[in-house]
């Protein structure tokens, strides 16, 4: 979860004049930049599309899990911070991410014909007619 955080600190950093450091401050702006963010990542290659599915959901987990252990209660250490400032189900465009899942696998899976359930694609014997 640590590492989710980073993400999350960096997108703050490169998005706000004051790097984060106002949690009053921030919103729904600042979580549609994060997820962007990520997508960046794994677009250039720098992150895999499996590690910003998993990033994406740990943030989401760690916003849910502060707010429900209570130091965003009044009078707490995170009491500024806004309710907004939150990942939801649909910040996280699940097809896309299927879509870069699946095309990642793809590009890195070697096929073995003695990988059970897995075949090796088969030659195309056609024969062409000379014209």
């Amino acid at each position: 979860m640590i590492l989710c955080l980073r993400y999350l600190s960096q997108s703050l950093v490169r998005s706000r004049r004051d790097d984060g450091a106002d949690m009053a401050a921030l919103g729904r702006s600042d979580i549609e930049t994060f997820t962007q963010y990520v997508a960046h990542l794994a677009h250039t290659g720098e992150i895999s599309a499996f590690r910003r599915t998993t990033v994406c959901r740990f943030t989401s987990r760690f916003l849910r899990e502060i707010r429900d252990l209570g130091p965003t209660r009044p009078g707490e250490i995170l009491a500024d911070l806004p309710d907004d400032f939150a990942l939801r189900r649909h910040d996280m465009d699940e097809r896309e991410q299927i879509k870069d899942a699946t095309q990642t696998l793809r590009k890195s899976r070697t096929v073995s014909p003695g990988m059970p359930g897995i075949r090796p694609p088969e030659p195309d014997l056609r024969l062409e007619r000379d014209a």
